[in-house]
């Protein structure tokens, strides 16, 4: 037996025999949920409804990155060192151009630009004296004022 002449048989037998959609569907081996999603599409659509259908989406909005898009992302990213979870943001709110965050990170990536150079670190030389007691260091502390003055006073402590 076809699968659309089964199906057809399936939809018209509640009418014909009077039986329960649980009744039916108990019968040929389907849940209620799929008896009347075909029930709808045989309203809808008629015979061609009952076809097996594609489960694609039908509408995929496609946003192409444009080239002003794709240096506004990139004068995000150089300027102000955003991610593309941050970008994202921006572009939505400021633009009203709605992207993915990997849409963005792959872009980024062709330009080389998912990973960030560290800025250089400063290497630092230690100070030494060449001989013992030529620094000295001074702490400070203050200002506290004693009693009875109106002058700041400050502890100084040298080693």
């Amino acid at each position: 037996m076809n699968i659309i002449e089964n199906r057809y048989k399936m939809i018209i037998e509640s009418e014909r025999s009077g039986r329960t959609i649980s009744d039916i569907c108990t019968a040929f081996g389907v849940s209620r949920q799929t008896w009347y999603k075909w029930k709808r599409r045989y309203s809808v659509y008629g015979i061609d409804g009952l076809k097996n259908q594609s489960k694609r989406p039908q509408n995929i909005k496609n946003v192409k990155v444009t080239k002003e898009i794709e240096k506004i992302i990139l004068e995000l990213r150089l300027n102000n060192r955003f991610g593309p979870m941050r970008i994202r943001f921006r572009l939505k709110r400021k633009y009203g151009v709605s992207l993915g965050t990997k849409t963005i990170y792959n872009l980024l990536k062709r330009h080389n630009l998912n990973v960030l150079s560290v800025k250089i670190k400063r290497k630092y030389k230690r100070f030494e004296m060449k001989h013992p007691n030529e620094l000295v260091q001074m702490d400070t502390k203050g200002p506290f004022y004693l009693k009875g003055s109106q002058s700041k006073h400050y502890f100084i402590h040298m080693s």
